[in-house]
């Protein structure tokens, strides 16, 4: 298919949905749907998540489903979002809790040992372990290898 067909292709497309999806009148909705999710989200530290992509997704479902014909697939994507939408929430939440975990643990060993920071000198250059400990006061007892790190 090259350009030309392409392009005609979309714009049979384009009006078979307009009525079916309520297209002019849907994109103004989830304008205002996806906006108020956006400034709710972006008030929370960090990028916006694969989850919320699912969210959004299921915001233009929800304006398709308001603006457009009855269309029962607007409904099956809303549930199919909304239950990818737990699962991607449930993964973020993982990590999350990992890198808790892990943030108080270098905070804990932190205590426990007293970092030899001197900012005059450079951080040691001769493994990636010892520039780590040297930046995070972090002790490596065990790497990948059978060897220990120090």
């Amino acid at each position: 298919m090259n350009a030309s067909e392409t392009l005609a292709a979309a714009g049979h497309i384009i009006e078979g949905r307009r009525s079916k999806h309520g297209a002019e009148n849907s994109f103004s909705l989830i304008a205002k749907l996806w906006s108020s999710y956006l400034q709710e989200a972006m008030s929370l530290p960090g990028n916006i998540t694969p989850t919320d992509v699912a969210q959004l997704m299921v915001l233009l479902k929800v304006a398709r489903s308001v603006c457009g014909d009855y269309n029962p697939d607007n409904f099956v994507d809303q549930a199919g979002y909304s239950a990818w939408a737990a699962d991607l929430m449930q993964d973020e939440v993982k990590k999350s809790a990992v890198a808790e975990a892990v943030r108080a643990q270098a905070e804990q060993q932190s205590m426990q040992e007293p970092m030899a920071f001197d900012p005059s000198k450079p951080p040691p250059r001769d493994n990636v372990t010892t520039g780590l400990k040297f930046l995070t006061g972090i002790k490596f007892d065990k790497g990948p290898t059978s060897g220990r790190w120090d």
